[in-house]
């Protein structure tokens, strides 16, 4: 759990105070705020797609190595393995939308490619000692509250109905 704020204020606040641009955020005033223990598997963060919801759950799992990381070495490897299965859940939970026509596949997908770009400028930058861990961390658990748990949410309601019409 977060500190005992709900996921949905934490959204929200998060939004409210640092959502200047997309993922564009600040974390080191973030972190100052709190402190980003783990996310523990929730049965309200499922979307009723199993496939994503596995895949959800897997990208927490991996979240929760990433913000255990003792040390730059064991952080650049976790952010490794991030980064190479959000790839693959991404092309996963993208052809899934182009096969039930999802309205908002395009915005969708753009805000994967923004994430895999800030993902690949925070490696480049860890790997200069440019970043902090708690920007990595920060960012990681932003991205996994209010991407996965928001918008691919919104994408498993529209394919529950699809699947029933």
């Amino acid at each position: 759990m977060i500190n005992n704020i709900s996921i949905l204020a934490l959204i929200d606040r998060f939004k409210r105070v640092c959502y200047n641009q997309l993922y564009d955020v600040n974390f080191k005033k973030l972190n100052k705020e709190f402190v980003m223990d783990i996310i523990a598997w929730r049965s309200e963060y499922q979307i009723g797609i199993k496939s994503v919801d596995t895949q959800h759950k897997y990208l927490l799992e991996l979240a929760n190595k990433l913000i255990e990381s003792k040390s730059k070495k064991e952080m650049i490897k976790n952010v490794m393995l991030l980064k190479k299965f959000t790839r693959e859940h991404y092309r996963d939970e993208e052809t899934l939308m182009r096969d039930c026509k999802y309205p908002d596949y395009l915005t969708h997908k753009k805000e994967h490619d923004l994430l895999l770009d800030k993902m690949d400028g925070f490696c480049e930058k860890m790997n200069k000692d440019d970043l902090s861990n708690d920007e990595i961390k920060g960012f990681i658990c932003m991205w996994l509250l209010d991407h996965v748990f928001g918008k691919d949410e919104e994408f498993g309601k529209f394919l529950h109905l699809f699947n029933q019409g």
